[in-house]
């Protein structure tokens, strides 16, 4: 018996794998700071202290010595009219006596010292420093492509000299 020769052929199977690299997209957002600085401040409340000292600012020195003066020329005009008044009643006595008995003083001055005078009263501010910080931001993305997966699958074909064909597919 003869064997009949066989010619065998065999593909064998293809596997295509195609990809695309990822598309990266980054943002960045930058840090922000901002920083406010206040002045210190040192403030003085003199008013009790010079109340106590009886110490005034000129303009308000100026209208109190106005107004003493005013009423001390309107005490001395009444008190010359009276005198006038009092020396025209000559003749009901002496009345010049009287007149020189009412220059006289008649209570006791007293006078008060005040030993220490109250404090000036003093307000600090420190002052400072106001931050507000505001962190940034990174942010990546990342888009990526679909794989694509090609596929061949393997075939083994035999051929004989007679006529018939074997195939197979795997």
């Amino acid at each position: 018996m003869a064997i009949a020769p066989v010619d065998v052929t065999i593909r064998p199977a293809v596997l295509g794998v195609r990809s695309q690299p990822p598309v990266i997209r980054v943002t960045r957002t930058e840090p922000a700071v901002a920083a406010e600085r206040r002045e210190g401040q040192v403030r003085w409340d003199r008013s009790d202290y010079l109340d106590a000292v009886n110490a005034r600012p000129s303009a308000a020195l100026g209208r109190a010595l106005r107004d003493q003066a005013r009423a001390d020329a309107l005490r001395a005009i009444a008190q010359v009219a009276h005198e006038g008044d009092t020396l025209g009643r000559v003749e009901q006595g002496n009345m010049i006596g009287t007149v020189a008995r009412g220059k006289l003083p008649q209570d006791e001055r007293e006078l008060t010292l005040a030993a220490v005078p109250p404090p000036v009263r003093t307000t600090v501010d420190p002052g400072g420093l106001d931050l507000s910080v505001r962190p940034g931001e990174l942010r990546i993305e990342a888009l990526l492509a679909p794989v694509a997966i090609d596929v061949q699958r393997h075939i083994v074909t035999v051929d004989t000299e007679v006529p018939s064909q074997v195939s197979v597919h795997a």
